[in-house]
């Protein structure tokens, strides 16, 4: 009796394995034998197995699986090194240990050239079943991969990626260490992209809060930019842009704006320098006349407002009178009076224009050719001939050209005047 019922148990054990079994089947293997080392890593390979509805997929999930075991492995052994949680890095003469890194060590990591490079044609074996389930009459694959991975290969990849951490140090460092040395605006942009690619390298957070708080410092120094003006005169301005009072330079052309001055522009000049230039002609010496300079850096603007003196340096020449022309055969001589205001102008250029058929001809200044404030007379001749305009007024039209000797500006005035005509 007890004999039949040890046997009874026996027999309900065996029945559930063998439903178990019956409701799975392989109907397709890479191998007559299913390999030993399937599901046993060692230390030189790593042994691997992943599902797939398809061959390929279970293949490319098998890879993923082995570049994320290899990942793992590298992390784990940088922060368990004795190199690395003992290692200590000096910023502003504090000292912090690295030795929280969490996933984003995982994710640099990844990028090593070696996990990218890992590919199953390099694996030393693989096996695959295709196995068909009776209960959910759907066919899935198992795909296995032994991969070849040494502790020589582990310790390599360790010293590449600390290779790889030490160059991001020593980037961060040299930015650290060019903060107070700016000379270039334009380098002050440069540096905040270097430092917020430092910030998606690092993986610890005492690092990506010392690559932030530099990262604001750079952003800061773009308030600390004045524009100081050097020298001024009729028609120029020489200015340095400053920061923490030395001159920088920058590649940035500044908005230049005003009611009064025309013909605005800036260069660079010696020393770290700018000039500005302008035309004052125009301007009111009854009012106030500013000319504003204003730069955008880093989305902060900075600006210097110029006044100017319109009437400094100023000279205004204008014909007046009756022209005296004297023609003889294909000769023509005369004589123009001129009114000066404000300062000395020399007197470069005259053009005339017939009145009897409009053509324009140059004529040349006999002198005086500087003239002083207040009112003379400058002969002039031509090889030309003029003559009155068939029913109309004896009056001849004209273009003196003129300088500012003080500062070289060259200026023109057009004119309208009567004329008396001897002809010999």
């Amino acid at each position: 009796m007890k004999r039949l019922l040890i046997l009874a148990v026996s027999a309900l054990l065996f029945l559930p394995l063998t439903a178990s079994a019956q409701k799975e089947k392989v109907v397709e293997r890479s191998d007559k034998r299913k390999p030993e080392w399937i599901g046993r890593s060692d230390a030189d390979a790593i042994s691997v197995t992943e599902v797939g509805e398809t061959l390929a997929e279970a293949s490319e999930r098998c890879m993923a699986s082995i570049r994320q075991q290899i990942v793992n492995a590298v992390a784990v052994n940088i922060s368990s090194t004795e190199k690395m949680t003992s290692r200590q890095i000096t910023r502003d003469n504090l000292m912090t240990v690295m030795n929280d890194y969490s996933s984003n060590l995982m994710t640099e990591a990844a990028k090593l050239p070696y996990i990218s490079d890992i590919a199953l044609s390099n694996a030393e074996e693989v096996y695959w079943e295709r196995i068909y389930s009776r209960k959910d009459k759907t066919y899935r694959y198992e795909y296995s991969v032994r991969y070849p991975f040494t502790e020589q290969t582990r310790r390599q990849l360790v010293d590449a990626f600390v290779a790889i951490d030490d160059a991001k140090v020593r980037e961060y460092e040299r930015l650290r260490d060019e903060l107070g040395t700016i000379d270039n605006i334009d380098r002050i942009g440069q540096a905040v992209n270097e430092l917020e690619a430092l910030y998606g390298y690092f993986f610890d957070a005492t690092r990506r809060g010392e690559t932030e708080a530099l990262r604001r410092n750079y952003l800061g120094l773009f308030n600390r930019i004045s524009i100081e003006t050097e020298s001024e005169s009729a028609g120029s301005c020489i200015y340095s842009l400053r920061l923490d009072g030395r001159r920088v330079t920058t590649s940035v052309q500044p908005r230049l704006k005003s009611d009064s001055a025309m013909e605005m522009s800036v260069r660079a000049c010696d020393d770290n320098r700018y000039i500005l230039t302008y035309n004052p002609e125009y301007a009111s010496g009854s009012e106030v006349n500013v000319i504003e300079i204003r730069y955008v850096f880093g989305g902060v603007a900075v600006s210097r407002t110029i006044v100017f003196d319109p009437s400094e340096n100023r000279s205004a020449l204008q014909p007046v009178g009756t022209i005296d022309l004297e023609q003889t055969e294909g000769r023509l001589c005369g004589k123009i009076r001129l009114r000066v205001q404000g300062k000395a102008v020399d007197v470069s250029g005259l053009e005339l224009r017939n009145p009897a058929d409009g053509e324009t001809f140059k004529a040349a200044v006999l002198g005086p050719t500087r003239l002083g404030e207040g009112e003379c007379s400058i002969g002039f001749e031509a090889e030309a001939s003029v003559g009155h305009a068939a029913g109309g007024l004896d009056v001849i039209r004209g273009t003196i050209t003129y300088a500012n000797p003080s500062n070289g500006q060259n200026m023109e005035r057009e004119f309208v005047l009567p004329f008396r005509l001897i002809t010999k």
